[in-house]
């Protein structure tokens, strides 16, 4: 009946499907799937539950006012910017890295217990979707839960986040460098930087005995006083930077009501530059190759410590220096420092569901 008696028939449309809308202060285009446009004042929206109309709402309107849209109504995908953010959870944590048009996440769940090599399960696209429903209501802003995410991905797969540093890294004339020898996990991001390290490392070794004026410099001897040479230095390291990847992993998601009660209240409260300078003092610490020279460089904040006249003093570890800057008394961080370490003792493996 209604469509008997409209006046002009020619304004229905059918098979047209909603592209991009375009607003302006003298009104609105909405761009079609063939093509075409149509212009108007206003867009009414009724294309239901699954709204593309909506998404393209809220889209702009966090756009214009972010924040407008929050996390109890939107199920669209905010405008992206270029920032790096985690957000904590019990037993889960994700790690988001955005640019404009593009967005890589993980999400970081606790296993039920460690797997071993020859054991680990291999998941199925079934187990990236099960996992995934099972955080799809969890926001990881103010303004989107993590379902949108997902239900936009180009793809998404999980996958065991393994840790551990081997204890022999070479044999013969064969050597390890990166994760085949020492694999951290992600959190930190320190990964692919120690993999590097490890190869400027091998490579000052392996330019030195070559370069010696032995006849036996390339004889299996050699190498292998090189090899032992690069692993005794790489270890002591590598140690270091697992343990402050593995604190910060399990931090992220709340592995023991300690580690929880340090995200929650302690953590918040540590000046904002902590973290950026006990990231720094791993960094500057970092090899460099030694035969290359490397010009003239401006003396940025924190000096590289191969260029340094005078020796820091070693610091004990990452899991004491959060508590450097604390302001509480020596009692409560003594019993802080005893609580961690307990912690630590009580922390599981994890798997990633990461795009």
């Amino acid at each position: 009946m209604l469509w008997q008696n409209l006046p002009d028939k020619s304004k229905v449309l059918f098979n047209k499907k909603v592209a991009d809308i375009v607003e302006n202060n003298n009104g609105v285009e909405v761009f079609l799937s063939d093509g075409t446009s149509e212009k108007g004042d206003i867009v009414v929206r009724a294309d239901g539950v699954h709204s593309t109309v909506r998404e393209k709402m809220w889209v702009r309107a966090n756009t214009l006012e972010p924040g407008i849209i929050d996390v109890k109504e939107k199920k669209g995908e905010p405008q992206m910017k270029n920032e790096l953010s985690v957000v904590y959870n019990k037993g889960h944590s994700f790690l988001l890295g955005t640019q404009p048009k593009r967005c890589f996440y993980f999400v970081f769940q606790r296993v039920r217990e460690p797997w071993k090599r020859y054991n680990r399960p291999r998941y199925t696209q079934e187990d990236a979707e099960k996992m995934a429903a099972d955080v799809a209501n969890i926001p990881v802003s103010e303004t989107i839960v993590f379902g949108e995410l997902w239900r936009k991905r180009w793809r998404g797969a999980v996958i065991d986040i393994e840790e551990g540093i081997l204890n022999r890294w070479f044999y013969g004339r064969t050597v390890l460098v990166g994760d085949t020898a020492h694999k951290i996990t992600p959190n930190m991001a320190l990964g692919g930087n120690s993999g590097m390290e490890s190869v400027v490392v091998l490579t000052n070794l392996l330019h030195r005995t070559l370069a010696s004026d032995s006849p036996s410099k390339s004889s299996l001897h050699a190498l292998t006083q090189a090899f032992q040479a690069y692993q005794d230095q790489r270890r002591p390291r590598m140690r270091h930077i697992m343990e402050f990847s593995r604190l910060i992993t399990r931090t992220q998601a709340w592995d023991n009501w300690f580690l929880k009660m340090m995200s929650i209240w302690v953590l918040p409260y540590l000046p904002q530059r902590k973290l950026a300078n006990d990231l720094g003092e791993i960094i500057r610490k970092a090899p460099m190759l030694d035969f290359v020279p490397l010009g003239d460089w401006d003396e940025g904040l924190m000096e590289w410590e191969d260029m340094k006249q005078k020796k820091e003093p070693k610091q004990d570890g990452a899991a004491i220096g959060l508590f450097r800057e604390l302001p509480l008394s020596a009692l409560w961080v003594a019993m802080l420092v005893g609580l961690l370490f307990w912690g630590l003792s009580k922390t599981a493996s994890v798997k990633s569901l990461a795009i």
